[in-house]
């Protein structure tokens, strides 16, 4: 097991789980607005004046208070009026351990696939100490280490 967290796919990784963590949680700009309901949270772009709202992002979480929690993105069709999926971002916590799985939408197959996967060896203490990336492969119908 690599226990670097400073290589560069690690890095990378990390940027764009925490851009995720970040759009879906947080502060948009002044020409978005956030609706929360129960575990839905819809965004909404605003026009020039502030009056009309467009959907553009809904993200659903699922049993947020379990070891084993899913964070569906789906985004806003103004060709059809309904909302497609785009990602899921899985995340399973047990003893001593995180794991973040992420997965886009397929259209053919219409089912999520598996494409990267960190794994976070935890201290006492919840802290990330090490971190492995993972990639699924196709040929070989497993995760591969990076």
């Amino acid at each position: 097991m690599k226990t670097s967290i400073l290589n560069i796919k690690s890095v990378i990784v990390l940027a764009i789980v925490a851009m995720v963590a970040l759009f879906g949680n947080s502060a948009y700009a002044d020409n978005y607005v956030v609706n929360k309901v129960g575990n839905t949270q819809i965004v909404y772009s605003t026009d020039a004046t502030g009056l009309y709202l467009t959907p553009k992002f809904k993200y659903v979480y699922t049993n947020p208070t379990t070891s084993v929690e899913i964070k569906t993105a789906l985004f806003w069709s103004t060709n059809t009026d309904t909302w497609l999926p785009d990602y899921q971002v899985t995340t399973e916590t047990v003893k001593g351990q995180k794991t973040m799985t992420y997965a886009r939408w397929n259209n053919l197959t219409k089912a999520y696939n598996n494409s990267e996967r960190m794994v976070y060896q935890l201290d006492s203490n919840q802290k990330a100490v090490s971190c492995e990336y993972m990639m699924w492969s196709e040929t070989t119908k497993d995760w591969i280490t990076k």
